[in-house]
């Protein structure tokens, strides 16, 4: 499909009610993307977004320590308990993987 990132856009409230999306094999190459899409579907419990390059994940911080809002995860994904990244090209546990370890389910 022909879903890129989506930069600066605002999503609003139209999504507030979604609690399942998948974007796997999309043109998804930075993990802002994936961090707007948290801020604007609060809800969301499923995140599929296998096959995109979010190797940039390791410019985002975990916690608000040492980091300004719009790069952190902390308050995102509130309600996610399922989150598909394979094949998203990350590759160090400690870098990547660890990115993760605070989100609340």
């Amino acid at each position: 499909n022909r879903i890129n990132d989506l930069g600066s856009v605002a999503l609003g409230t139209s999504f507030l009610n979604v609690k399942s999306l998948n974007l796997n094999n999309c043109n998804i190459s930075t993990f802002q993307t994936i961090a707007s899409i948290g801020a604007a579907i609060p809800h969301l419990e499923e995140l599929c977004v296998a096959h995109c390059d979010l190797a940039d994940i390791e410019s985002f911080d975990s916690s608000s320590e040492n980091s300004d809002e719009e790069n952190r995860l902390e308050g995102l994904f509130q309600n996610l308990v399922l989150l598909d990244l394979s094949n998203c090209q990350l590759t160090s546990w400690q870098r990547h993987i660890m990115k993760f370890r605070n989100l609340p389910r």
